[in-house]
């Protein structure tokens, strides 16, 4: 028995390479479960089947099976557990007061946490991979054993009180979590494969994840480099400094001392049975001699000088989120859009809230913390991110305070305290710093929210929807969530690039928020292709893209916002600004 984690940044190619590897333990005659941990799970577009939250046997293979975790299904058998027969026992009130606790939004990363750590105990196959979100989600997932454990040992020192009730509630999975911890540390058991592209900032995340998860004591790491361009193009003079960068990483990933495995960039994307058998045997095919040309920047420029002028509302301040699945471009389109609007003279806060960074790394800004700081080059222009850590130490701080100045009872505090360690604290303190934005910095003209990836937004949207259904006297929050629907108040775009995973990605997002009342405006296509060449390899992605921008426009029936594929990753201001000259 072996589990098999995969891990790494969004957009990194994790859902595809660990299909490829699934299909061939399978192959292998190794009975095999892959598990998306993802809450925006792309199993089902990768094997081109429908999977959903029940182990499924995937049509085609004899020894391959798929489950795309789901939090809502989670609760419910979470819901079940906690529960048993005793619901046709206790007394109404006692029973609508933990219902509430089960519509609480914390509630559901304990249930998703304990549907995790069941998978990782399952006995009946070969090999489980699972399939993970982007970094910050997937260490979150990890750092639960640890806390809940450590958790339940010192409530049952104090109040014995935890925030889903007694802590006799949790007791009964105190060894089964235990046991996961344990699993998760053994070498013997448990691989982890950190994926990445041959990219600067992919580099730096692995860099930090690996020493997070060493942390754990987890100490049998493996790192994929996927999407890697062949040395042979680098006679040619366009994909020179690309690959002098690729090299240069490589050889900083090697010096890590971690056993690497390279994988070429594909001439089309990996999707259905077929491309995944074949995944680790087809080659990138040899190119002709080329001249690469991207899309013209004037009918870019155009286009996108229209679409702004079409959307963005006429009164100030106005808030535009940027979300979609990992590596989507939302961090850059964020920092476009925010120079953009600076250069007009409009005050402009880039607000981060996806836990990766990649912010401070363009930006050139080391001390980028929850308070804004001003850019070095553009007037008008000001960035801050979101902290988990400092979030929750200010949210623990305030909530005493706040306790301490109305009531002197020392046991009532001590409850209060054990209540604020519980793990799941840290996605409300997330939630209230998330909502000061909108509240606390009435001297901007935009603010603009470079969202986490597609799942983990939306979750943090839904919290904001589902605190205000429980307390329906909170003014404030009722206002947060009339700006949030408010079109001529807060713009959705989604960001995405012309291949499947991420429009079917977008398309489920921009329905999910359709149905919470929030539309969509635009899209942001990025990566596009342009010019006319004489490359097989290239020419072949070219004519995928034009195939799925057609899908877009069908599919959503909205404007987009076209980014053009720049030959050098952005990973600096340099880079940045030459992309902008692009564009606008």
């Amino acid at each position: 028995m072996h589990y098999y984690f995969f891990h790494g940044k969004g957009g990194v190619g994790k859902t595809t390479v660990s299909s490829a590897f699934a299909v061939r333990f399978a192959l292998e005659g190794k009975k095999t479960l892959i598990v998306s941990t993802d809450p925006a799970s792309n199993l089902s577009d990768i094997f081109e089947q429908n999977i959903g939250s029940i182990e499924k046997k995937i049509e085609g293979f004899e020894n391959l099976y798929a489950l795309e975790m789901d939090t809502d299904a989670e609760v419910i058998k979470y819901r079940q557990k906690v529960l048993g027969d005793s619901a046709e026992f206790l007394p109404e009130e006692v029973l609508n007061s933990i219902e509430e606790e089960f519509k609480s939004p914390c509630t559901s990363e304990i249930a998703f946490f304990n549907g995790f750590t069941e998978l990782f105990l399952k006995k009946d196959y070969d090999v489980i991979i699972f399939d993970t979100a982007p970094s910050a989600h997937t260490l979150r997932l990890l750092e639960l054993p640890m806390e809940w454990t450590a958790y339940i040992d010192e409530v049952k020192k104090g109040a014995g009180q935890t925030c889903m009730g007694p802590v006799v509630n949790l007791d009964g999975y105190y060894e089964q979590y235990k046991t996961a911890l344990n699993g998760i540390k053994d070498p013997e058991l448990t691989t982890f494969v950190f994926v990445m592209r041959p990219k600067e900032l992919d580099l730096l995340e692995i860099e930090n994840s690996t020493e997070e998860v060493k942390k754990f004591g987890i100490k049998n790491i493996e790192i994929i480099v996927n999407g890697i361009l062949p040395d042979k193009l680098f006679r040619k003079n366009e994909f020179k400094e690309i690959i002098a960068d690729q090299r240069k990483v490589l050889k900083q990933i090697y010096s890590m001392g971690f056993k690497t495995l390279e994988i070429n960039l594909k001439k089309n994307e990996v999707k259905g049975l077929r491309p995944l058998i074949v995944f680790f045997s087809s080659l990138i095919e040899d190119s002709d001699e080329d001249k690469i040309a991207f899309t013209d920047e004037i009918d870019i420029k155009q286009k996108n000088d229209e679409l702004i002028r079409d959307i963005m509302p006429q009164k100030t301040p106005f808030y535009l989120f940027f979300t979609g699945k990992g590596g989507t471009g939302k961090t850059v389109s964020s920092l476009l859009f925010g120079k953009y609007f600076a250069g007009g003279g409009m005050k402009t806060l880039v607000v981060s809230a996806d836990y990766s960074g990649h912010i401070t790394k363009i930006t050139g800004l080391k001390n980028i913390g929850e308070a804004p700081i001003k850019s070095e080059v553009d007037d008008n222009l000001y960035f801050a991110k979101i902290s988990p850590d400092s979030a929750l130490d200010e949210y623990k701080k305030n909530t005493v305070e706040y306790f301490k100045s109305y009531s002197g009872n020392v046991k009532s505090l001590k409850v209060l305290e054990e209540e604020l360690n519980s793990p799941c604290t840290e996605e409300v303190a997330v939630f209230k710093k998330f909502c000061s934005f909108f509240f606390e910095y009435k001297d901007y003209d935009v603010i603009i929210f470079d969202a986490a990836p597609t799942g983990h937004a939306l979750r943090l949207l839904y919290i904001s929807l589902e605190y205000a259904k429980m307390d329906r006297k909170d003014a404030s929050l009722e206002e947060f969530v009339k700006i949030l629907k408010d079109t001529n108040k807060t713009i959705f775009s989604l960001c995405l690039y012309p291949e499947y995973s991420p429009i079917e990605e977008a398309k489920r997002a921009y329905d999910d928020l359709k149905a919470a009342g929030i539309n969509t405006s635009f899209l942001v296509v990025n990566y596009i292709l342009g010019g006319n060449f004489n490359d097989a390899f290239f020419n072949g992605r070219k004519k995928m893209q034009e195939t799925y921008i057609e899908s877009i426009k069908q599919k959503f029936d909205i404007p987009f916002f076209t980014i053009p594929q720049y030959i050098s990753e952005i990973n600096n201001q340099k880079t940045l600004d030459a992309l902008y000259s692009g564009v606008f």
